[in-house]
This record gives C-alpha cells, sequence and structure tokens, in this order.
C-alpha cells in the first residue's frame, strides 16, 4: 500500500482519483503538518470531526470522517467511513502486513514503556530500530504509530495496553508479534475484571496469533498455567526473585550477578539501584538475547540507559530529593516505588506524596488500604490527594503514624512547603489524570523565584 490519498482511500472502500502523497498520519490536531492524513475520531470529552477547520489551517492534506459528517470540508480531501476507529485498524493493518522485519511487543500492569526504551536502546548497536513513541499503545494510538513506521528499520518495537478484554487482540491483529513480553498482571485499569486471573487472561492474548513464536515472560506468570497450555511457544522466564528462571539477576551492595538458565554468566557493576527498574532491565536483556545479542554486546550500554519521562525521575531541590514517578500508578507500582526509596541521611526523612489510584473498581478500597501499609513501613510522613485515598490513610494511621489526607492540590503543596527540609527524600506518585508532578513544579517555583 502507498501512502496516497488514492491508496488510501481505495482501502477503505472509497473511490478517491486523488494521487497525492499522504506524509503522516496523526489523531490529534495539534501534531498536524503539512500533507498529512488526519482521523476524526470521537472521544469522550472532544470530537475529531470538531478540528477540520484547525488542520485544514495547518495545510493537511485529507481527513478520515464518519459518513454520517455534514460539515465544511474546509478544501480537505474527506474519505468518509462507518467507523472511523476501524478504518484507522484497517489501514494499519494493510500497512504493516508486507513488513519483513521482526516485531517485538510489549505489554503488561507495570513497565511497558521502560522495557520498550531499554529493548531499544540495548540492540540499537546491532539492529535499526523503530518503537512506539512516548507511550503510544491503546486502540487508537497503536495504529498512528503502525502507519509512520516508514517500515526500513530491522525491528519494530510496539507497546500494548489494555482496559478490557479482547483490546489485546484487536492491537495484535494489527501487527502480529514474533517475540511477545508480558511484563506481570496485577491489579491495574481493573475496573473491568473481575480477577487478577482475568488481568493475566487479557494479557496474554498478545501470544494469541500463530506468528508469535517466543514469549518473554516474567516467572510469576507461569502460575496461570491454565492460561498458558493453549499457547505452543518457546516460553522464556525472567525474575529478580526466582533463582530457577531463565534470566536471572541478583544485586548485592557492588555487583550484580547474572544467570542464564541457571548458570552464572557474568558479574558486573550496575549503576541503577532500584528494583522495579532493574526487573525492567531483565526483561530487556531477555527479549536482546532472543534477538542475538550477548551479555557482552550490551554491557557498555547499561551505565547509558535512559528512563522514559516522570519514571522514578530523580529531581534535586535545595538540597532536597523528589523522585517523580508520576506517570501512572498501580497498587504494585506504588509499592515498589515506596521499597526503592533510598534512606536518608542524618535526621532528615522521606515523604510520600501520593495520589489516588485510578480505575481499579472494586479493587480499590483494598488496594489503597495494602499501599497504606507499607508506607508505614517505608516513610515518616504521607500526605494523600484524592478521596480514594482514604483507606490509605485509615492504615497509615492503624500504625500509629500520621497522614494527611486533601481534596485541594494546592492545600498539599502548601502543606508539604511546611514540613521538607534539606535532606529529605520525597516520592510523588499518582494516576496520571491527577498531574501530581504539579507538586514538584510548585515546590520548584518557590525556590526558583
Amino acid at each position: 500500500m502507498e501512502k496516497t490519498i488514492k491508496s488510501i482511500a481505495c482501502q477503505l472502500g472509497v473511490c478517491i482519483e486523488d494521487d497525492s502523497k499522504i506524509f503522516n498520519c496523526q489523531i490529534d490536531s495539534r501534531l498536524i503538518c503539512e500533507n498529512d492524513l488526519f482521523f476524526a475520531l470521537k472521544g469522550e470529552n472532544v470530537n475529531g470531526h470538531d478540528f477540520l477547520k484547525e488542520i485544514s489551517l495547518k495545510k493537511a492534506k485529507a481527513a478520515v470522517v464518519s459518513k454520517d459528517y455534514i460539515g465544511d470540508d474546509y478544501g480537505l480531501v474527506l474519505l468518509r467511513v462507518d467507523n472511523v476507529l476501524e478504518a484507522l485498524h484497517t489501514l494499519a493493518k494493510k500497512w504493516i502486513e508486507d513488513y519483513q522485519g521482526k516485531i517485538v511487543g510489549v505489554t503488561g500492569s507495570v513497565g511497558k514503556t521502560t522495557v520498550k526504551e531499554f529493548i531499544a536502546q540495548l540492540i540499537s548497536k546491532k539492529y535499526t530500530v523503530y518503537k512506539s513513541v512516548k507511550s503510544y499503545n491503546s486502540q487508537r494510538t497503536l495504529p498512528i504509530v503502525v502507519l509512520n513506521f516508514s517500515k526500513e528499520e530491522q525491528i519494530l518495537i510496539l507497546e500494548m495496553a489494555m482496559s478490557e478484554k479482547g483490546q489485546i487482540k484487536k492491537l495484535i491483529d494489527i501487527a502480529p508479534l514474533d517475540i511477545a513480553v508480558v511484563t506481570g498482571a496485577y491489579i491495574c485499569h481493573a475496573e473491568n475484571f473481575e480477577s487478577i486471573e482475568d488481568i493475566a487472561s487479557a494479557k496474554l492474548e498478545i501470544l494469541s496469533n500463530p506468528k508469535t513464536k517466543i514469549a518473554v515472560l516474567n516467572k510469576n506468570l507461569l502460575q496461570y498455567q491454565n492460561l498458558l497450555k493453549e499457547y505452543k511457544h518457546k516460553i522464556v522466564t525472567y525474575s529478580i526473585e526466582q533463582r530457577d528462571s531463565d534470566f536471572y539477576l541478583l544485586q548485592d551492595n557492588e555487583f550484580v550477578h547474572m544467570d542464564i538458565e541457571e548458570v552464572r554468566e557474568k558479574s558486573f557493576q550496575l549503576s541503577i539501584k532500584e528494583n522495579l527498574i532493574v526487573e525492567d532491565l531483565l526483561a530487556a536483556i531477555a527479549v536482546s538475547y532472543q534477538l542475538g545479542l550477548t551479555l557482552d554486546d550490551m554491557l557498555d550500554e547499561f551505565d547509558n540507559l535512559k528512563m522514559p519521562s516522570m519514571r522514578y525521575e530523580k529531581v534535586f531541590i535545595n538540597d532536597i530529593l523528589f523522585v517523580k514517578d508520576c506517570f501512572n500508578a498501580n497498587p504494585v507500582a506504588v509499592k515498589r516505588a515506596l521499597l526503592d526509596l533510598p534512606f536518608p541521611k542524618d535526621n532528615a526523612k522521606t515523604i510520600a506524596v501520593l495520589g489516588s489510584m485510578k480505575e481499579l473498581g472494586k479493587f480499590s478500597k483494598e488496594s489503597h488500604f495494602e499501599v497504606g501499609k507499607i508506607a508505614a513501613k517505608k516513610v515518616d510522613t504521607l500526605l494523600c490527594y484524592g478521596q480514594e485515598c482514604l483507606s490509605m490513610v485509615d492504615a497509615y494511621e492503624e500504625e500509629g503514624k500520621e497522614a494527611f489526607l486533601f481534596q485541594d492540590k494546592k492545600l498539599l503543596v502548601e502543606k508539604l512547603k511546611k514540613i521538607i527540609q534539606r535532606g529529605d527524600i520525597v516520592l510523588v506518585k499518582g494516576s496520571r489524570s491527577l498531574k501530581m508532578w504539579e507538586v514538584i513544579e510548585d515546590i520548584e517555583k518557590e525556590y526558583i523565584h
């Protein structure tokens, strides 16, 4: 399939003779450039059809719109279809079907973006690589990644997310994988599920395409043998806890010891110390091995690895260490972030600023309570933001410690300003919709101005 209006229209069953070339495809009007194709998707809060004038002014070439749209075309070529999202999926699937390289897909309740980024960095010396931008991993954004892929790189790495059963299956129907990675199944985006096993089942849909030959799995997933038995893959496991995994990594005070299939491969130093990040790196190492790299090929890259923005990002403000882990939050990720906090020096203290964890459904109260119990063991002071955190506060205070619950972020920041001192360590984490990074931005303003 060529990227011309005519060829794209033909794939969608629309007859248009305009042979103009399309540069990129977008669903976000803010990203539109000259000669781009826009998909006018309808969302909960916005309707892409309302932005046709805007993209026309930016010199977009065409737009895929609903056949029911009766507004102005603003000089655009309009491709009218029954369902814009289905059209987006169809085009992405057609675009990638003749790709001759390998496709790696990453899903899981935690660490998807970090694992994706680490794989790309580790293999980039041997292969040319294209990867999902930012966290483009949904039903709407993954097809855009695929459509904007030139197909010239040797490896395509895709991040795949879901909030209900069947969504991962739709994504791999678009881009069938050679290697599938599952980082784990935990309580996350759980409001549409009845159990963790249901979440695991939805995640393991990533293995359901016959093209997929290798599954790289967190060793904990082997507890779901009833789900895995239908898949006939080469299964490669990794763990920082279970020595009998195919890839195992043990940290001591100075060195990291790497075992492959229960044989000590190598010991080396690693600047990354946080367990949640080390486990993501181990997943990336396991994938890189499947692509033909050795540990020696990767060693030089370990100290150059770059974390995605707002993932356990360390920021010093006035000699106070802020751990900015604000991209998203679920119970496992928050617990790990708490447990990985370094110990302060002298008489300094640790503070956790935790926003509520969204989309947990019936698991919300218990999950927040469990996080509160961990926080009570790890930090000196707990500041919470959001009504769902009430049980977190209860759990913390059950341990005889004082916590503070806020519904107003400005009031939370004012409290934080009053209690922080030089040498303190402050973890800031919460669901992305809460914009917890604004807490750190407000603190920065205090000292910059």
